[in-house]
Parts: structure tokens; C-alpha cells; sequence
């Protein structure tokens, strides 16, 4: 396989590839430490999962963060060092945060899907492995995303299935402290290979159903829920969109928009939306339309509407290096003018997916994105309160370190929340509360 740009291996185009991990270039260091890992798992050597307490260290390092390596702000924590995914995150009233992951199991099983309810300020204390169905044992499943229900206290955890084309639900009634046997969504209904986002589809009441967006190399759309007891027509693969890197769902008031961008040599940003934002179905979809010259598109909607961050080409460079953020109006059913977070140079700018978050009470626009300094690879922070037109300078609230760093994911409520991110050293938890 080869690497592209966006940092994903690029598969055969023929048939279904499976992918993970939407980072982008990789670096050397990285690629090596990845052939020593999957060796050891091949052989069955990987760490084993504790049945309770903090996830265990690989030997000879901490069970806690690396303060001297990582920690700018005292708010970064290790969710796992060894995660074998990124680790979504949603927020809750109280300003808790819902995150879920994968972690490598050996002896031949599948990747083991955990879950962490933590509270406002605080850190993932006791994450929690969720059983697979009986049915998905052998094979297991893709990234899990956490998704809060409709009614008070439902938490959901949905993790698509390549191998057997489907999903799994696991379902909490008590805001995450348990949750229900897997449920397997009769398939097929699920034909994505790198499963991108997973949204509750709202306007449902007490039957919450799920849009799912995922690229295997092109771009589907899928649907998918607790009620579903048979689908054979819930994933639509949009046939004009090829060579797809990676995608983003977002909702607008009148329906769903999904953005992806493509491993062309000058690569756009472009995306498809439909009035509705349960139709699988492609006459219920009108697209693509190009929205810009670039890459690495994030979507993220709350109480001001639906917004778009993506990795611009300002003239003629190499690589993109301004951060746009673009305002969906759903009057026209397209995005709105650039407004310019940052641009980096050439020497600064990052070529790691970082991540797009609005508060979901005043929204407020978070973009993090990584930025190679002269004393490190950093993540950093910026805030608009104003839909985009001004940004706050940028805080450094982490140190990253070497090797691929896979997309940030950002919650926020009131003006806090929660950042987490993936590079070479584990899944990290960044606790915005305390800038």
C-alpha cells in the first residue's frame, strides 16, 4: 500500500478496502513503530485489557500522563495508550463527556470497544468494555461513537461492522453507568470501510435512529437504529464521488449534509446534501458541489447553525496551509464565504486532520489543529463567539508527539468541554475547562 496525503494507506479501488485512522502524511519514526506494533499482534503480544481501573502502560512507562512529554496546560490526561482508534466524544447537560475507543486484545479476538462517562473537569476514572453479540463475536467492529439519545439519560454507543456489513447498538438507560447486550442491526446496511461520523437523526421521538457517513474508498451514507429489524436498501454509496479520503456529516435544519474531500493531486473539498436526513436512497440526494480548493474537512452544528472547517490552498503552495471555517445557509443549500482562523507557512503548517466543535448552548466555534513550533509539535486552540468572523489567538493545549496525529474530536458546552486527539503516544483527553 501507499500513503497519500491524507495520511490514510490507499487501497485498491476495486471491491471493498478497509481503512482506518484519518490521519494524514506519515513520518518515518511512525511507519516503523507501526510495523513493530503489528508484529507483536500478529504474534499476540499486545497488552492485555485490564478488567477494571486505568488501562495498562506498555513496559517500563507510567500509567499516567507524560507531563514532561505531552502536558502544555495541567488539563491533558491519557485515555490509552494503546487505542487501536480516535475516541469521539459528546457532551452532556451537566457538562459531562461521553467518549468511546477501541483497544487491541490478542490471542485472535477482536478489538475490545470501550466506553468512559467523565465528569465536568474532571478525567476518565474506570472505562468500561462492552460485550459483543453473539454474532459479531468472531469479527467485532470499526470505530465506536458515542450518541446521546432524545430522552433524558439514554446513551447510545454505535460501531459499524465492515466484516459483516452491519451495526452495533449498545444502549444505557442510566446515562452510561451500564448498558444493554449489543444489539446487531440485521444487515446488510452498513458497506463503509473507515466509518467517518455517527449523528442522532432528531424530530424522532423515543425511536432514535442514527446517520452514519464512511468512505471504502468512496463515500456512503448510512442508516441505521434499534428499531430496525431488517434493511437491505440503508447504505447509499454515491457513485460520482471516487477516491474518496475522507468525509464529515453534519445537520441543517432541513436535513443532512455530508462533505468529503478526494486524493486528486490539487485535492477539493465537496459535498452532497438532501433535504432529508434519513434517505438512503441517492434521487433524495443532489450533488457533488465543490465548495473549495483543499482537504481535511470537519462539520460540526449546534444553536447557530452548521459550520464547515477545512485545509485550504491559499495561492500556489504545496500543500494547503489556510484554516477556513465556512457558514452553511440552508436558504441556498450552500456554504457561506470563508472566514480565515489562521494561515500557517509552509514550516508551520500541519498536515494531521485536526478537529471542529460548537457549543451547544451558545455556539461558540472551537477549531484545533496541530502546528509544528520551534519547540515542538503542539495542538492548538482557537475560539470564535461570533460565528466565525474573529478568532481568539491561538492556545497551545498540548504537546504531541512524534508520528501521525489522528483527528481531533471536540465537545463543548457553555464554554466548557472536552478535546481528545490520537498521535503516537495514545488516545489523550484534554480538558478545556481549564484554559
Amino acid at each position: 500500500m501507499t500513503s497519500s496525503r491524507a495520511g490514510r494507506p490507499t487501497e485498491p479501488a476495486a471491491g471493498k478496502s478497509r481503512r482506518r485512522h484519518p490521519s494524514r502524511r506519515h513520518r518515518t519514526g511512525w511507519l516503523v513503530a507501526s510495523v513493530a506494533v503489528a508484529a507483536l499482534l500478529g504474534l499476540g503480544l499486545a497488552p492485555q485489557l485490564p478488567s477494571s481501573g486505568q488501562l495498562s502502560s506498555p513496559p517500563g512507562t507510567s500509567s499516567h500522563a507524560d507531563t514532561r512529554s505531552h502536558s502544555i496546560t495541567s488539563s491533558l490526561s491519557t485515555l490509552d495508550r494503546n487505542a487501536d482508534t480516535t475516541g469521539p466524544i459528546v457532551i452532556g447537560t451537566n457538562g459531562e463527556g461521553y467518549v468511546a475507543w477501541q483497544h487491541p486484545a490478542t490471542g485472535g479476538r477482536p478489538d475490545a470497544v470501550l466506553f468512559c462517562v467523565i465528569a465536568a473537569g474532571g478525567k476518565c476514572k474506570k472505562p468500561i468494555t462492552l460485550p459483543f453479540p453473539p454474532s459479531e463475536a468472531q469479527y467485532g467492529t470499526d470505530q465506536p461513537f458515542p450518541v446521546l439519545g432524545s430522552e433524558p439519560g439514554v446513551v447510545y454507543v454505535v460501531a459499524p461492522s465492515y466484516d459483516l456489513s452491519n451495526s452495533v447498538i449498545w444502549t444505557s438507560t442510566d446515562g452510561g453507568a451500564k448498558f444493554s447486550a449489543g444489539y446487531a442491526v440485521p444487515g446488510p446496511n452498513y458497506f463503509g470501510g473507515n466509518t467517518q461520523d455517527v449523528l442522532l437523526l432528531p424530530g424522532k421521538p423515543k425511536l432514535d435512529y442514527f446517520g452514519v457517513a464512511s468512505v471504502n474508498p468512496g463515500l456512503d451514507f448510512s442508516f441505521t437504529g434499534n428499531p430496525i429489524t431488517l434493511c437491505i436498501t440503508c447504505s447509499l454509496n454515491f457513485a460520482q464521488a471516487s477516491g474518496v479520503l475522507g468525509a464529515t456529516l453534519g445537520l441543517s435544519d432541513k436535513g443532512a449534509v455530508e462533505a468529503y474531500w478526494t486524493d486528486a493531486d490539487t485535492p477539493t473539498v465537496d459535498f452532497y446534501w438532501s433535504k432529508y436526513d434519513d434517505q438512503p436512497y441517492a434521487d433524495a440526494w443532489r450533488g457533488p458541489f465543490k465548495i473549495t480548493t483543499g482537504d481535511n474537512a470537519r462539520l460540526a452544528g449546534g444553536p447557530k447553525g452548521l459550520f464547515l472547517l477545512s485545509q485550504d490552498f491559499a495561492g500556489h503552495e504545496s500543500h494547503p496551509t489556510r484554516l477556513d471555517v465556512r457558514r452553511w445557509d440552508p436558504a441556498t443549500d450552500r456554504f457561506g464565504p470563508p472566514m480565515t482562523v489562521v494561515k500557517e507557512s509552509s514550516s508551520t503548517e500541519s498536515p494531521y486532520i485536526g478537529g471542529l466543535g460548537e457549543d451547544a448552548v451558545t455556539g461558540a466555534l472551537y477549531v484545533a489543529w496541530e502546528a509544528y513550533t520551534p519547540k515542538g509539535d503542539v495542538m492548538h486552540l482557537w475560539i470564535s463567539s461570533d460565528g466565525g468572523r474573529k478568532w481568539s489567538a491561538a492556545a497551545d493545549v498540548a504537546k504531541l508527539s512524534a508520528g501521525d496525529v489522528n483527528e481531533a474530536r471536540v465537545a463543548v458546552r457553555k464554554g466548557k468541554g472536552f478535546l481528545t486527539f490520537e498521535d503516537f503516544a495514545g488516545l489523550h483527553l484534554v480538558d478545556l475547562a481549564h484554559l
